[in-house]
């Protein structure tokens, strides 16, 4: 049986907008059947600002740690790959979440600071401030990198001063833990939570069909 897919509408600049109710191995296969991809968090702002849809939803965008250490948010996330999506989905389902050795850790720690001179928003991976649960402001680099260049507009038609920041705590110096971030809707504050679970469970997930040149 093939999973369905909603077509929301289009934003200009960023293409076609489907929404997908299902397990994350089902959405990402149905998006690729249409050519589409899981949407990153900047998508889901521009979404939002376009008034296409408001909802929460998963991202593409993962959040990599260790025990002590400061979570370093990537992109792309490989979880969102077939082989992946599986691995999140029974990792989820037996209470635990995906894991990668410590030098995928260092491997991602070592692009934020490679690329530390260029903007928050043109950069691949960003080391959080704070280590634990707190609320990100709008000129922080780690919200500019994830919400993008409209960052500042979105809070200021949103009527936030602060965003919640669940952040993704690593229990292991021996493995890094890895995950997805879910991006909460307006109504509860946008929360960028990283540690949820349930990429098993039938939930939202939005996907964006690129415009091309």
């Amino acid at each position: 049986m093939t999973t369905q897919i909603e077509w929301l509408g289009e934003v200009k600049g960023l293409g076609r907008i489907a929404r997908v109710v299902a397990p994350l191995p089902e959405q990402l296969n149905a998006f690729k059947e249409v050519g589409a991809e899981l949407v990153d968090t900047r998508d889901v702002v521009e979404i939002r600002l376009a008034g296409v849809y408001d909802g929460f939803t998963r991202t593409s965008l993962m959040p990599v740690a260790v025990k002590g250490g400061n979570t370093i948010l990537y992109r792309p996330s490989e979880l969102m790959t077939p082989a992946g999506a599986r691995d999140a989905v029974t990792t989820h389902r037996n209470g635990r979440y995906p894991i990668r050795s410590t030098d995928f850790y260092d491997a991602v720690r070592g692009i934020a600071q490679a690329e530390e001179g260029l903007e928050p928003e043109d950069r691949t991976a960003i080391s959080v401030s704070q280590k634990g649960d707190h609320a990100w402001t709008p000129e922080m680099p780690e919200t500019r990198f994830t919400m993008g260049r409209k960052a500042q507009r979105y809070f200021d038609e949103k009527g936030y001063k602060e965003v919640p920041y669940l952040d993704l705590i690593g229990d292991s110096n021996g493995y890094a833990t890895v995950n997805y971030v879910w991006f909460d809707d307006p109504h509860n504050d946008s929360e960028l939570n990283c540690r949820g679970r349930g990429l098993g469970s039938h939930n939202v997930a939005l996907g964006v069909l690129r415009k091309t040149a």
